[in-house]
């Protein structure tokens, strides 16, 4: 007989024995919390699940579910709450309404002996601004507090299921081959390599299960006899997906449900373990837990979340900060935005005010080994300042990543609100020096030219790519904002900020448009940094 899939039975069989031993270690047991605002009620045998609201105050145990949506262009089975049907779901929602993951996550949360489960698109009503903007403000709360996360690692959309639909196990394909005696036999094979240990496998790994005696009721992974780990072979959907990061990291517990085993992480746990307590893998998003619980790594913390939060892909730009919300709130006890008075604790538009200076030497990344010039959307400026690194959808990286975060010489800055007649715009004012420059044309980093100093060479990575047209509008003047201390690429400054101002415009009011690690003089320019003066300037 082949080895067969997981089955929900199973899966909750290999959670029920992970929790038991998860509880023994000091991670948090079956302890009543707060609930969240909503949440589907199992049901049981004689009635249907349905969403409830929760009184306020009202303590219980509940599950998380995290998963891809899926692409709102393809035809799949989807179930959400809107105004017009949320009466409707807190009478009943039909078990056979639901797509498969979500019905899935009710038969595992039942399983477990649990009357609720929270997923986000039945608990918070997806059509009404308001309830999805305070709802989703409550991310810390709603994944921190759960008693394990469900995550459907392998499915592309809700109704993938949390596990593979079929008997066999999705990464063996079968052979038929006769022995010396003619009898036919069935053979199963890896559909690729996986590591093995057990001195009786081949080098096409066919591995036969050997028989211990007095094991019967141990698998040889328990015994210790071979190791043979397909969660090396899983992929995960939701780590190419924005939202789904910050569920990862607060989460007290996950169990990944992925294509050929479950895996297991908690906040005991170095790294995660799999089904069969072999996995190898290397998991990087624990050092971000870390960073949460350890303020004394800021800014550099930030720096790695933002960078890998922004690789990852989302539907809608305008979730650029909401997706991250959760962690912000991880960060600091600073729950709520202080819109007008920006002090040491205030988060303003994914930038820490204390650490600004720190945290304005990012760059756009460009797609690799493309021969087109890439051009990256700009977020409109009511959405955020073209200082802060979330104005671009676009992956970000660091110049000062891993390095020394020394400050810029420019210490006497501050953030105020713009006003305008439709919205506020947070400004970052400085006591600074900016000196014009031109941009020659180039591929990938651009060359600049213009500027007074002694290297030979350097580089300008614009925001927006190096496709995009904000380098080269006739109706604006370019200018570099010195960042003198540091060592960025072992280059002895800490990068410029390149920026523009609108032509024969008297305020000094200036947008970013891009960074530049080096700068190159244009010959016969004598000017030395001592001689440009400092001015009071506004970026917007």
């Amino acid at each position: 007989m082949p080895p067969r899939s997981i089955t929900i039975g199973s899966s909750i069989t290999q959670i029920e024995a992970w929790l038991s031993k998860c509880d023994m270690h000091g991670c948090s047991k079956k302890t009543p919390v707060q609930l969240p605002t909503r949440l589907i009620d199992m049901g049981n045998a004689n009635m249907e699940p349905r969403l409830q609201t929760i009184k306020n105050g009202e303590l219980g145990t509940y599950t998380a579910l995290s998963h891809c949506w899926g692409d709102p262009a393809i035809s799949t089975k989807r179930l959400i709450s809107t105004r017009d049907n949320v009466a409707i779901h807190h009478h009943s929602i039909p078990l056979d309404t639901f797509p498969n993951t979500f019905r899935d996550a009710i038969m595992v949360t039942r399983g477990l002996g649990l009357r609720y489960v929270w997923i986000d698109s039945l608990c918070i009503i997806q059509d009404d601004t308001a309830d999805w903007e305070n709802e989703a403000g409550k991310m810390t709360s709603v994944y921190s507090n759960a008693y394990i996360t469900l995550a459907a690692a392998w499915g592309s959309h809700s109704d993938c299921g949390l596990i593979p639909r079929g008997e066999r196990h999705p990464l063996l394909k079968s052979i038929k081959a006769s022995d010396k005696e003619g009898n036919l036999h069935e053979i199963y094979l890896p559909l690729s390599r996986p590591r093995s240990t057990h001195p009786a496998s081949t080098e096409n790994n066919i591995v036969a299960e050997p028989k211990v005696s007095g094991s019967a009721s141990k698998s040889p992974y328990e015994n210790g006899l071979y190791s043979f780990c397909y969660s090396n072979e899983n992929t995960s959907m939701l780590e190419t997906r924005a939202w789904t990061l910050q569920e990862r990291v607060l989460s007290q517990r996950v169990v990944h449900f992925g294509y050929a085993e479950l895996e297991w992480e908690c906040r005991y746990h170095i790294q995660p373990i799999c089904h069969c307590g072999e996995l190898s893998r290397r998991d990087t998003l624990l050092k971000y837990r870390q960073l949460i619980r350890d303020g004394r790594n800021f800014p550099a913390g930030w720096q790695n979340i933002v960078s890998e939060y922004t690789r990852r892909q989302m539907t809608y730009s305008k979730d650029r900060l909401p997706a991250l919300d959760g962690l912000t709130k991880a960060y600091t006890p600073h729950d709520k935005l202080i819109r007008r008075t920006f002090d040491s604790g205030s988060y303003i538009a994914g930038m820490w005010f204390s650490y600004i200076p720190q945290l304005l030497p990012w760059y756009t990344v460009e797609t690799p080994n493309t021969h087109v010039p890439v051009t990256h959307d700009r977020m409109p400026q009511s959405y955020a300042p073209s200082w802060s690194w979330a104005s671009v959808l676009a992956p970000v990286q660091f110049a000062n990543r891993d390095k020394d975060l020394t400050v810029p010489s420019w210490t006497d800055f501050r953030v105020e609100l713009l006003r305008t007649p439709t919205y506020q715009l947070p400004a970052l004012v400085l006591l600074a020096s900016v000196m014009p420059i031109r941009i020659a044309n180039g591929q990938d980093a651009q060359p600049i030219h213009g500027l007074p100093f002694e290297d030979t060479s350097g580089f300008v990575w614009l925001d927006a790519g190096q496709g995009s047209k904000e380098s080269q509008d006739p109706n604006f003047d370019f200018f570099a904002l010195f960042m003198d201390k540091g060592d960025v690429f072992g280059r002895g400054n800490n990068g410029n900020l390149i920026l523009r101002k609108q032509r024969n415009e008297e305020d000094e009011i200036y947008s970013r448009i891009g960074y530049a690690s080096r700068l190159v003089c244009v010959s016969g320019d004598t000017r030395s940094r001592s001689d440009i003066e400092d001015k009071i300037i506004k970026i917007i």
